[in-house]
């Protein structure tokens, strides 16, 4: 079974470096729609691992491929906005309002990518602005800060296409697609978390088949990713 990794977006592969898991396949998101990316995942059984955004691809990816892939974990994900009335609680809902006009979510990138390319310490302190004290500790680490920033200018830059596609796709309705999938699904999710609410984990469980909540206490976005990332490190089949 082949473990493949959706980062977050905007992001990169280079989120993994917050982690000690290491050597997993990314797929290239940069294609038209999610049936292309369906058709471009390595044959054989899949183990979906998603971040945040990447969950909700991840989610599509096991609906559209329901004989392939036989597990799905998801770190910090994000719920169909259908679901519930989170904007209001969501770190980047000025991103997410953006993309529900046509057009507008393209000005706001460009807006992001001058930001991250030419002022990278403003752009990363403004988006950790308000999270918790744990996660504001887990960045005081240079090495975490880089990875972060390296993670932010890649998805705004290298997977800019994929930024711009699944946002937009994002934030219409799709949550008929969590019906259609049909393998067990593992949720972590931080108590403290300000980009996506809890609320969205509990949403995500009553929709889907098979799925369990694990509450990460005081834990925010991102070091719900690292300790989870370091929970599937330790398993046999990854190491």
């Amino acid at each position: 079974m082949k473990t493949l990794y959706f980062h977050g977006l905007p992001g990169s592969a280079a989120e993994l470096g917050l982690t000690r898991l290491s050597g997993l396949t990314t797929p290239d998101r940069n294609l038209p729609d999610f049936d292309a990316l369906a058709r471009s995942l390595p044959a054989g059984e899949l183990h979906l691992f998603g971040f945040s955004l990447g969950a909700a691809t991840a989610l599509q990816m096991a609906a559209r491929l329901p004989d392939r892939v036989v597990r799905v974990t998801l770190a910090s994900p994000v719920a169909p906005l259908e679901l519930g009335d989170f904007l209001p609680q969501m770190a980047g809902a000025s991103v997410f309002r953006a993309a529900q006009t046509p057009g507008k979510l393209a000005k706001t990138a460009n807006v992001q990518t001058t930001l991250i390319k030419t002022l990278p310490s403003l752009a990363i302190n403004r988006m950790l602005a308000g999270v918790s004290a744990r996660e504001k500790a887990f960045f005081q680490d240079k090495s975490n800060r880089k990875c972060l920033t390296q993670s932010v200018r890649d998805g705004l830059t290298t997977n800019r296409d994929a930024y711009l596609t699944e946002i937009t796709r994002y934030v219409q309705p799709w949550a008929s697609v969590l019906g259609q999938v049909r393998c067990q699904v593992a949720i972590f999710h931080g108590t403290e978390d300000t980009w996506s609410p809890p609320k969205m984990a509990t949403a995500l469980a009553q929709k889907l088949r098979y799925a369990e909540v694990s509450w990460m206490e005081g834990r925010g976005h991102y070091t719900t990713l690292a300790e989870t990332a370091d929970a599937l490190a330790r398993l046999p089949e990854l190491r």
